[in-house]
């Protein structure tokens, strides 16, 4: 789950309906909206810090790829287009303009950036087998988690530079 930027909604994925699809809960009344229910897999929501968009993943045209719905008119933009990749776990930026995100493309899961209006993604990181969970702070910095033999640590980068460290 994630909590919206009023913090009185969280989106979450569910299998209530037995697949996984992304749900908009009012946490005050508990109502409960289906914001994404397309075949195949429906996953990894964030709100967009304007609160108008969601970033999310969805495998409705093959493989899982990154999208942008826009809450009010339902429509979306596919950000990402990677044939032979998984994408996952995308998280705004706090100006909502990028989005970070993981992705499989280069053999294991590493951390990219791309724009919200798309273009070219930017691998992120490189170190570690597997780089995963990013979250992208108010302050700036991304928090994610790495696999370094063997084992799981928790790092924190700053996307400006690149430069990332061990916490």
């Amino acid at each position: 789950p994630k909590w919206g930027p009023d913090g009185e909604t969280i989106v979450y994925t569910s299998y209530l309906k037995g697949y996984p699809d992304v749900y908009l809960i009012d946490v005050g009344s508990g109502s409960r909206t289906r914001l994404a229910g397309y075949p195949g897999l429906n996953t990894g929501a964030d709100i967009s810090p304007n609160g108008r968009e969601v970033a999310l993943i969805l495998s409705k045209d093959g493989n899982p790829e990154l999208y942008v719905k826009n809450l009010r008119s339902g429509q979306l933009t596919r950000l990402t287009s990677s044939p032979r990749a998984a994408e996952a776990s995308p998280s705004w930026s706090p100006d909502g303009n990028q989005i970070v995100y993981v992705s499989d493309q280069s053999g294991t899961p590493q951390l990219y950036v791309v724009s919200r209006d798309g273009g070219r993604p930017v691998r992120m990181t490189s170190r570690g087998s597997e780089n995963v969970a990013p979250d992208w702070g108010a302050n700036g910095w991304i928090a994610y988690t790495t696999r370094v033999g063997g084992r799981y640590q928790v790092c924190v980068m700053d996307p400006s530079s690149g430069v990332a460290k061990q916490i």
